[in-house]
């Protein structure tokens, strides 16, 4: 059966890694068991050099989704895949994503336009709820601010993870 898995790869070379999947499954011709690999990424307008550029921002670092019958030959294709560390372990087992949360990733994955900074004030310690995104309802804890952008830690996939919001992305917890 189908089923959508986490990897956790070596940060920076997402893009490296499903490339390198996808030659190998056509080389291999198991196109029936491996459908899909996505790095999740969020586009939207930046500035570099006095020019409008189109950014691809990375939802979390490290991490890619992909769709796949697991066995012990696309297990094993995968786990050798260079800059691949490992899948995202439940227990002794590779997790499982629900079709839910990969869904809820995927519709995220669309062109933003650049709005203005929010007027809401972060400081580091404070307790956040993430309001839009993949992650909407995911609660955490600032650990820095730089103008528009908060890095919160939060329980993502059973892991604590480190990820970066716009700050109109968060709201504070009124305790």
């Amino acid at each position: 059966m189908l089923n959508w898995y986490l990897l956790s790869v070596w940060g920076g070379s997402e893009g490296l890694v499903k490339v390198d999947l996808e030659r190998r499954i056509r080389i291999l011709g198991l196109q029936e068991k491996i459908t899909k690999i996505i790095i999740p990424v969020r586009k939207y307008d930046g500035v570099r050099r006095h020019k409008k550029i189109l950014v691809n921002q990375k939802f979390f670092g490290g991490i890619v989704l992909i769709k796949m019958i697991l066995d012990q030959e696309t297990w094993a294709l995968v786990r050798a895949t260079s800059n691949v560390m490992d899948f995202m372990i439940a227990g002794d087992r590779p997790a499982v994503l629900s079709n839910e949360e990969a869904d809820n990733i995927i519709k995220n994955m669309v062109y933003i336009k650049t709005e203005e900074v929010s007027g809401e004030v972060f400081n580091i310690g404070d307790y956040v709820v993430v309001t839009k995104g993949p992650f909407v309802g995911f609660k955490g804890q600032v650990e820095s601010v730089k103008k528009d952008k908060v890095r919160a830690q939060m329980m993502i996939f059973r892991r604590v993870l480190s990820t970066e919001f716009g700050t109109k992305d968060l709201e504070k917890v009124r305790i």
